[in-house]
C-alpha cells in the first residue's frame, strides 16, 4: 500500500514559522533573565558592579557562594525549612485524617452539617486582622507553632480524602471487621 501524506496549504505554514517565530522570542523572554542571574552568581562582584556581565560569567569564581554557605542564617533557613515541611505535613496528615474518616462514614448522623461547617470555612474566610487577632490571643505571636497549627487543617485536602474513604472502604469491610472484634480506631 502506498502511504499518503498530506500536505499543507500554504496558511498553515505562514501560521507554522508565525508561532514558532512568537515561541523562539517568547522563549528568550524567559530565558535571558535566568543565564543573567546565574552568569551573575559566578562573575567576579567588581565586573558585576560595573554592569560587564550581560550573558557571560566575566573572571568566574565562587567566591559568592563561599559566602553564602558560611552565613549561619542560611542554615538555620534551611532548618525551619525541613522542620515546617515535615512536622507541618505530619501533622496536616493526621489532622485530615481524623477529620475525614468519620465524616466518610454513613452511620454518622451529623456528618452533613459538620461537612456545610467545613465548607463554610473554606469558602468565606474571616480575613488577614481576624485571623492575626486570633493568632495573637492563641498565644502563637512570635512562635514557631504558628507556622503549623494555624494551617493544620486543610478542608480541601479533607475532602478529597473523605472522598477516597467514601469509595475505597466499603461499608461491607466495616462490618466484616466489627465482627472479628475491631474497634473503629483499628479499623
Amino acid at each position: 500500500m502506498k502511504k499518503r501524506k498530506l500536505r499543507n496549504s500554504s496558511s498553515d505554514n505562514a501560521f507554522d514559522v508565525v508561532n514558532t517565530i512568537f515561541l523562539i522570542v517568547f522563549s528568550l523572554a524567559i530565558l535571558y533573565p535566568i543565564i543573567v542571574v546565574v552568569s551573575s552568581s559566578f562573575s567576579n562582584p567588581n565586573a558585576l558592579m560595573a554592569g560587564k556581565v550581560l550573558l557571560l560569567p566575566i573572571k568566574p569564581t565562587l567566591d559568592g557562594y563561599r559566602a553564602v554557605m558560611y552565613h549561619p542564617d542560611i542554615w538555620m533557613g534551611l532548618r525551619n525549612s525541613l522542620f515546617y515541611t515535615v512536622v507541618g505535613t505530619i501533622v496536616n496528615l493526621v489532622v485530615t485524617i481524623l477529620a475525614a474518616y468519620p465524616l466518610s462514614r454513613k452511620d454518622f448522623t451529623s456528618r452533613g452539617w459538620i461537612s456545610l461547617f467545613f465548607a463554610f470555612t473554606m469558602w468565606f474566610s474571616g480575613g488577614l486582622i481576624p485571623s492575626f487577632l486570633l493568632i495573637k490571643n492563641m498565644g502563637l505571636y512570635n512562635n514557631p507553632a504558628v507556622m503549623i497549627l494555624p494551617l493544620a487543617m486543610n478542608v480541601w485536602n479533607m475532602i478529597i480524602v473523605r472522598t477516597y474513604f467514601q469509595s475505597n472502604i466499603s461499608d461491607d469491610l466495616l462490618e466484616v471487621a466489627k465482627l472479628d472484634g475491631c474497634s473503629d480506631i483499628k479499623f
